[in-house]
């Protein structure tokens, strides 16, 4: 997977809101190789399923993200 494919998820998910990313990439690298179009895709439904403070949920469990995976 490219750099630029990286660099997209992280824009996308700050633009969510989601600040620790640097936590995320270090924690959960593998979710960061899933081309960006099926990872936001895949985001929104999470947004969707964890409601309005999705970012707080996510704050305070992380592994939330994991979610991405469903269906792979």
């Amino acid at each position: 997977m490219s750099e630029s494919n990286i660099d997209i998820i992280i824009k996308y998910l700050e633009k969510n809101g989601i600040f620790y990313v640097n936590d995320l990439l270090i924690t959960y690298y593998s979710i960061f190789l899933i081309p960006y179009e099926d990872f936001i895709n895949r985001f929104e439904l999470i947004k969707e399923e964890l409601g309005s403070d999705f970012q707080d949920k996510l704050e305070k469990d992380n592994s939330l993200i994991l979610k991405v995976f469903k269906g792979i």
